[in-house]
């Protein structure tokens, strides 16, 4: 029996020098021990990370104090007994010697008694530092993608992609709200892309495919929100890659255009209504910015100038050129000296050599300096029209010629054709005052109103003739209205009763204020109408 505790002692010298040389030769921070409170070893690699000198560490009070900055004996939080069983892993902050902060994380074993019969325990520490600065730097990524998020994106989203091409760890800021991931929904980060419109699968396959050769992608198309809704997307995504060229990671940012793509429809909807109301009235118009030289014009205006349609219209001397010789300069006045608003006509000549007239209203946007910034004109072709207006103005010459002379002819033909008439009415005059019977009288009397009747229709083509040449003037008076119907239906009554109409008139004593002549016109016209056109 007391050969065996001296047998102990070489084994015990023997285990404590292994120790302290697997201790000394660690390459991590490795101390030894005792419940004591006695900091038995402490390795190279613990001072060098700490900046505290071994013997400065001669007791887990002294480390307490150094570390942690408090006198509680121990050489790291955790809780249980270190010295009867290994503790769980614990990080903690500690402070080094030139006040950095490192971060460890301490495991810590039971070794046994010494040989004194104190416990000994061995803690070794694993320096986390940099593991715990990319971390935060980490979350200082997410907090920035946040804020861009927010004020850029709805949604800023990044992945991981394997070697064999599947998608690892994913991450998403932001959402849309309606949609599968949005923000606080507690899904999962781009579950959104699982709700892609069936027919616009093709631009993810496209995108997809883009993003593993390495290129990035800008795409737009439509997911179906939950409520059965379109929503348009715009994702701009970007590849990461390692030193090998292969694509490890995928970072990108999404955002909502339905309201956008919804006011596009809508202005190409009033684009294509306006192109069509242009096409139809053949009107054109265009847009000149003096500052880059640039015009932009509608088709019609293509078809007015009689060029081959392009994606801007002529400029410069080419536009100047258009131009007739003549009108050149006006123009080009007007350019250098626009007024507010202008209404035009200029003509232009066609590479065929054909000539065209149009119509332009003109108005001009200017800076605050004053200075023309865009002119705006609005253009028509009408040459057709000027010509129909010659063509009409023509006829209107020719008729006014051919009813000057009528009125000549008439002027000049009224004493002629009064003689006849006055020599008839002499000799009805002369009949009237023979002796003759009932019968023969009132065939005089008929021959009387006849050749009033003609006397008063050769005053009205007179009158006719002076009202074109507007020497005419009613003469307006009272006179009694029975009369002058009496006479006309007294004069129309052979003219019915040779078509077997029976003509009735009802006497009458009604004053009227006109021109007796006129109106004694208005009323022959009627009723010859009314005798004419009427069978039975």
């Amino acid at each position: 029996m007391r050969d065996r505790p001296a047998a102990a002692g070489p084994q015990m010298t023997t285990d404590h020098s292994l120790r302290e040389r697997a201790i000394r030769d660690a390459p991590l921070p490795v101390m030894l021990h005792a419940d004591d409170g006695a900091v038995l070893s402490v390795n190279e690699e613990w001072a060098l990370r700490t900046g505290f000198a071994a013997g400065e560490i001669t007791s887990v009070r002294d480390w307490s104090r150094r570390a942690f900055g408090d006198d509680r004996i121990r050489v790291h939080d955790g809780s249980g007994d270190v010295y009867e069983q290994a503790s769980e892993k614990v990080i903690q902050s500690v402070a080094a010697a030139d006040g950095r902060v490192l971060w460890w994380e301490f495991r810590s074993r039971p070794l046994g008694r010494l040989a004194d019969g104190r416990r000994a325990a061995l803690t070794v520490v694993n320096d986390i530092t940099e593991q715990r600065g990319a971390e935060q730097q980490l979350k200082d990524s997410e907090a920035r993608y946040r804020i861009i998020s927010e004020l850029t994106s709805d949604i800023v989203y990044a992945y991981e992609v394997a070697p064999d091409g599947r998608v690892g760890m994913r991450w998403q800021v932001g959402g849309i709200k309606g949609l599968v991931g949005d923000a606080g929904s507690g899904a999962e980060p781009l579950a959104w892309l699982t709700r892609v419109h069936p027919d616009d699968v093709p631009i993810i396959e496209s995108r997809d495919q883009r993003l593993c050769n390495g290129l990035p992608s800008t795409d737009e198309f439509r997911l179906l929100s939950g409520d059965g809704r379109v929503r348009w997307l715009r994702v701009y995504s970007r590849p990461e890659k390692d030193d090998t060229g292969a694509v490890v990671r995928v970072i990108g940012a999404a955002k909502e255009i339905t309201q956008d793509k919804r006011w596009e429809e809508a202005l190409a909807d009033s684009e294509s209504k306006l192109q069509a109301t242009s096409r139809t009235a053949g009107v054109g118009y265009w847009e000149y910015y003096p500052d880059g030289d640039r015009i932009v014009c509608s088709p019609v205006m293509w078809r007015i100038w009689g060029l081959r349609p392009g994606r801007t219209g002529p400029r410069g001397r080419v536009f100047l050129d258009v131009l007739h010789a003549d009108d050149r300069p006006v123009v080009e006045a007007i350019l250098q000296d626009p007024p507010e608003t202008l209404r035009h006509e200029y003509r232009i000549v066609r590479p065929d050599g054909s000539q065209r007239q149009v119509f332009e209203d003109l108005s001009v946007d200017r800076d605050g300096d004053g200075r023309a910034v865009r002119f705006f004109g609005v253009c028509q072709d009408v040459t057709d029209i000027r010509q129909v207006q010659a063509d009409l103005a023509d006829a209107k010459e020719e008729a006014e010629q051919a009813s000057a002379a009528k009125t000549r002819f008439l002027a000049a033909a009224s004493h002629d054709l009064r003689q006849p008439l006055q020599a008839l009415a002499m000799f009805v005059n002369v009949l009237s005052d023979r002796d003759l019977d009932a019968k023969a009288k009132d065939l005089v009397k008929r021959v009387r109103d006849c050749s009033d009747a003609l006397e008063r229709l050769l005053g009205s083509l007179l009158d006719i003739s002076r009202l074109d040449a507007g020497l005419f003037v009613p003469q307006r008076r009272d006179f009694d209205l029975g009369d002058c119907l009496e006479r006309l239906c007294v004069e129309m009554l052979p003219l019915a009763e040779e078509k077997g109409l029976d003509l009735r008139f009802v006497p009458c004593r009604i004053t009227v204020q006109s021109d007796p002549g006129l109106l004694d016109r208005l009323i022959r016209n009627l009723l010859s109408n009314a005798v004419r056109h009427t069978a039975r």
